[in-house]
């Protein structure tokens, strides 16, 4: 994404293509300006700190009560071929001795609060903005379980409650609104255990999330919107046929990895009538599932060559 941020000019001549400005998306895709800008906006975010340095270490986790979650201020590269994407440490020890191995491979990261509540508490708001800030198409999911729990990516979920999705749906609507966000863009939100309210975790611009089948799958086609308005065309979500039954998304693999883990909390769901669609095998299309099962022999056998193991045993970091 920042490739195409830098380059929107050029690639304008041939391409049509909907984007904030390259401003907007570098400050978006960068979590200390993010959270900034969610605050001027009156949206709770989690405390956080930024370390950039060994120096940053010790100040850091000393202010900031256990347990806490570790992550890279924006994606790099170099930093998600050696770990993942955010970890929750459980301990000081173990904090810092996390933060020095990354910061030898990129030095700037954040230290977050961890927002009590699990998986299931976590809701998205997806939506497509014209090249005039207009709502063309907007969904709010849940999500049912993560992979690995706690700070991986979706692995199952559904269609928010109602009232929720009313809610997030205003918010999130109002902060694209005032950062002049453009095409596709979404925003994770945790809701908080204790309290209820609602905390702005991070924002996806210009592309779709891993998930974004499942507002698809309900009616809302996210990525149809976003072709017509590139080519000038209108989307009206009302047009979109609603389906008689509401569908559950998941990617059985990561979904049965994270049910088999003894502190899953989220068990009873799906909840009973609605249907299920995996992410990668139909029938039909059997493509995606077998492109994952290649993908995964290929690392494998180059782990092996190499004799790399790929996101090493940081991974054992994971709550």
């Amino acid at each position: 994404m920042k490739a195409l941020a830098d380059h929107q000019d050029q690639l304008d001549r041939s391409y049509r293509f909907i984007l904030p400005t390259p401003q907007i998306l570098h400050a978006l895709m960068h979590k200390p300006t993010f959270d900034q800008w969610a605050r001027e906006s009156g949206l709770r975010v989690p405390a956080s700190y930024r370390v950039c340095s060994a120096v940053d270490v010790d100040e850091v986790l000393a202010a900031q009560p256990m347990p806490i979650v570790i992550k890279p201020s924006a994606h790099v590269s170099e930093f998600e071929s050696q770990f993942r994407k955010a970890y929750r440490v459980e301990t000081r020890e173990e904090a810092r001795k996390l933060l020095l191995e990354m910061l030898a491979v990129w030095p700037d990261l954040i230290v977050q609060e961890w927002v009590p509540g699990s998986d299931s508490d976590i809701y998205f708001c997806l939506q497509q903005l014209s090249e005039t800030g207009q709502v063309e198409a907007s969904f709010v999911g849940r999500k049912i379980r993560a992979w690995p729990p706690g700070t991986g990516g979706t692995a199952s979920c559904a269609p928010a409650p109602v009232d929720d999705a009313s809610i997030l749906a205003e918010r999130t609507t109002a902060f694209f609104s005032q950062r002049a966000v453009r095409g596709l863009a979404g925003m994770e939100y945790k809701r908080h255990k204790a309290s209820g309210e609602y905390i702005a975790i991070e924002p996806t611009i210009g592309r779709t999330d891993y998930q974004e089948e499942i507002a698809t799958l309900n009616g809302v086609n996210l990525p149809y919107a976003c072709y017509l308005s590139a080519m000038g065309l209108h989307f009206s979500q009302s047009q979109e046929a609603t389906p008689h039954k509401a569908f559950v998304w998941r990617d059985r693999e990561a979904d049965l990895l994270s049910l088999s883990r003894a502190d899953q909390t989220a068990r009873s769901w799906p909840a009973q009538g609605l249907a299920v669609k995996d992410a990668l095998w139909r029938w039909a299309d059997p493509g995606p599932w077998l492109a994952r099962r290649r993908q995964r022999a290929w690392r494998k056998l180059k782990g092996m060559a190499t004799h790399q193991p790929g996101l090493r045993d940081r991974k054992s970091h994971d709550a």
